[in-house]
């Protein structure tokens, strides 16, 4: 369902793109999502315990860096890229996610990390070379 997501998002905002701003293309995209999704996240109808500086801070850094910054920096790509390319491009972020976690969290980097790694660039790489190769 995310890949089809991702999909429809990448292909739509490019059209959208034509007409309206990024923010505001990410902006409504936000309040529809959100809306849809809120009557199937129990914690949202919960009374909340405790929201100290520190919990509001640290939500605010999730909402703004790691949600509107992420999606307007990708939706306002569309305008440079093909949406083809910045979905390729895209999928290098597992490894960046890897990477914080490595040097963070001190997560440990095994066989498998290393192996869904390279497989990444790999694919990264071939497709990159085949929109190469392929005439303009």
């Amino acid at each position: 369902m995310s890949g089809v997501l991702l999909a429809f998002y990448t292909i739509c905002s490019a059209k959208l793109l034509k007409k309206w701003d990024s923010l505001i293309i990410v902006g409504w995209a936000m309040v529809i999502g959100g809306i849809a999704i809120m009557p199937s996240v129990d914690s949202f109808f919960a009374p909340f315990a405790t929201f100290d500086f520190q919990t509001v801070a640290s939500l605010l850094f999730i909402v703004v860096c790691g949600t509107l910054l992420a999606f307007l920096l990708f939706i306002e790509s569309i305008r440079y890229l093909s949406p083809t390319e910045s979905s390729i491009l895209s999928s290098v972020e597992p490894l960046s996610a890897i990477v914080a976690s490595v040097l963070f969290l001190h997560v440990s980097f095994g066989f498998f990390q290393t192996v869904g790694s390279l497989l990444i660039i790999a694919t990264v790489i071939l497709l990159g070379k085949q929109k190469m190769a392929s005439p303009s």
